[in-house]
């Protein structure tokens, strides 16, 4: 789900010691020198003409584009020493890293040492796949104007649930009710449709009341979809279905400010955590000047509604006006809401270094990530808060439960987070009241290096180079969203890998040989997965200030 998404990446805030590299500097002896290069071809082995071609750092930042040229071929000059991913693409191809070899996993790294020069960073674009079929109302006549997408199961948020697939986009059925889903990566999906799919695009189907998201080959409930198996550049065609008709209600009701005044408001629906429902994208809608508000189409279940909006400047910490409230829908309308946000807590502190030298904290920035997306905010990002340059920091309009996180300088990585003399790092804190605000907030970096570095073996003891690690704490309630006790990683272009930044404690140490995931969402997240690889990982304790070696055996899934 986009707005899902986005929140998850804005919010993916696991420290590492490791930072983007640093920009250019204007003339002098420093000036970056290297040079990334290489060719882009289609898989014909044809050039890739004007593909469009990336480089970004592992650990984010701003990224460097250029286009190849007629004989596919790029360069990237002036390029800063560190680490970097290299991304080409181009319309009626896959999107791919370099070192790819399957769809939703990362590349392979490549690291550029001061004025060196790479050579052969070349990246095959396989074709994109497609999804085709038609869409019937109940009486078994086409629908036109319906909204199609392709789904795919994930984890993230702290829960499962339902995502776009990225660079695949929502299509219309014609009129004969027909529609082509393109750019679809190998993998396994679910096909929906429904007006409900992007409520604020305007629709020319007709279609009277009671009519669900629907998933092939014709059910509401994701849980009995059929899963289509898309392989590479595979066309699938006739994946139809039927709309599906369930009892629906409305929910309407008022939202008002925290004053008490009608607010204009956008309103967000979607499924609880608590109902234990995969979550798909949201019902919206937006508040009038009246502040009222209707959600029609509401199938039956536990839902939680959520306002926001008014005053919100994420960039300067400062998140906008609040409230969520739990709604459950038995076939009967729910009106008459009175929807009251919240200013929020407010949080107050100073940055202290702990360690050798000093650093900038302008360089350190504050996050409250929520920890219940049923209470917290659904959408993002969340505010995020530079300090400033005497080291203090404000975050403001924070609502539900927060754990607090840190992105530092290089080097530099979360030691411990004290409120009022308490240390609260990792821990879950309440906000939304004015009560709830906390004034005396000591945010403690330091440079002393911790992380595991290895390479992998398989069965035989061979050394193998294309694999992803995952590293997690061998206690499991440090096993949810943003936690600075779990990481993954892909291999460098010499096989090896490194995981820096990581608090001491104990840790499993899990190679697999394939495993689908992003920065901020997929499968590594999920505590389901994290349990049945942890009897097979290496097991090691990090100390601070040690970067622990180990050799974790290949685990093939």
């Amino acid at each position: 789900m986009r707005t899902i998404v986005a929140l998850l990446i804005g919010g993916t805030v696991a420290v590492s010691a490791q930072a983007p590299a640093p920009a250019p500097q204007a003339g002098g002896a420093d000036k970056p020198s290297g040079i990334i290069r290489g060719r882009i071809l289609g898989p014909n082995g044809r050039p890739a003409r004007r593909a469009s071609v990336r480089i970004l750092p592992p650990t984010g930042g701003f990224p460097r584009s250029v286009s190849a040229d007629m004989e596919g071929r790029y360069e990237f000059a002036g390029v800063a020493p560190g680490d970097y991913r290299v991304t080409a693409g181009k319309p009626g191809y896959l999107s791919l890293e370099f070192g790819q070899q399957r769809a939703f996993e990362s590349g392979t790294v490549v690291t550029i040492g001061k004025g060196e020069t790479l050579d052969r960073i070349d990246i095959t674009l396989p074709a994109s796949g497609a999804i085709s079929g038609r869409i019937f109302d109940a009486n078994g006549d086409p629908v036109e104007g319906i909204g199609v997408e392709v789904m795919q199961l994930q984890f993230g948020a702290n829960r499962r649930m339902l995502i776009h697939v990225a660079g695949v986009g929502r299509r219309v059925t014609n009129d004969q009710g027909r529609y082509r889903l393109f750019g679809v990566p190998p993998g396994r999906y679910m096909v929906m449709a429904g007006l409900t799919v992007d409520p604020p695009a305007p629709s020319s189907a007709i279609l009277p009341p009671g009519y669900a998201s629907t998933f092939a080959p014709g059910t509401p409930d994701p849980s009995a979809a059929r899963m289509v198996a898309v392989g590479l550049s595979d066309q699938i065609e006739d994946v139809d279905m039927t709309l599906a008709r369930v009892p629906t209600s409305r929910i309407s009701g008022t939202v008002v400010d925290s004053h008490g005044a009608p607010a204009r408001m956008g309103v967000l629906l979607s499924r609880s955590m608590r109902s234990g429902a995969l979550i798909m994208e949201p019902l919206n809608s937006i508040a009038g000047a009246d502040g009222r508000f209707e959600i029609p189409n509401v199938p039956d279940g536990e839902w939680v509604l959520q306002t926001f909006g008014g005053g919100a400047d994420v960039n300067q910490g400062r998140e906008g006006e609040f409230v969520s409230r739990f709604v459950t829908v038995t076939g009967t309308d729910v009106t008459d809401l009175r929807l009251q946000t919240s200013i929020g807590s407010r949080i107050e502190g100073r940055i202290v270094f702990e360690g050798t030298g000093g650093a900038d904290p302008t360089g350190v920035t504050l996050m409250a990530m929520p920890s219940d997306f049923d209470r917290a905010p659904l959408v993002g990002p969340t505010g995020r808060a530079a300090g400033r340059p005497d080291g203090t920091f404000v975050l403001e309009g924070l609502n539900g439960p927060r754990r607090l996180m840190m992105r530092g300088p290089p080097s530099w990585r979360l030691k411990a987070i004290r409120a009022n003399g308490r240390d609260v790092t990792d821990e879950t804190l309440s906000f939304g009241t004015k009560e709830e605000s906390l004034a005396d907030v000591e945010v403690v970096l330091t440079n002393s290096e911790s992380g595991v570095i290895g390479r992998v073996a398989d069965a035989r003891g061979r050394v193998v180079t294309d694999y992803t690690v995952v590293v997690f704490a061998t206690s499991a309630d440090r096993w949810y969203q943003g936690s600075r006790f779990l990481a993954f990683t892909r291999p460098k272009m010499d096989g090896a890998f490194e995981i820096a930044g990581l608090p001491p404690a104990q840790y499993y140490v899990a190679a697999v040989d394939r495993l689908q995931g992003t920065a901020g969402f997929g499968e590594w997240q999920d505590p389901a997965f994290l349990e049945s690889i942890a009897p097979r990982a290496a097991r090691v304790t990090v100390a601070d200030g040690q970067l622990t070696a180990v050799t974790p055996r290949l685990i093939v899934r």
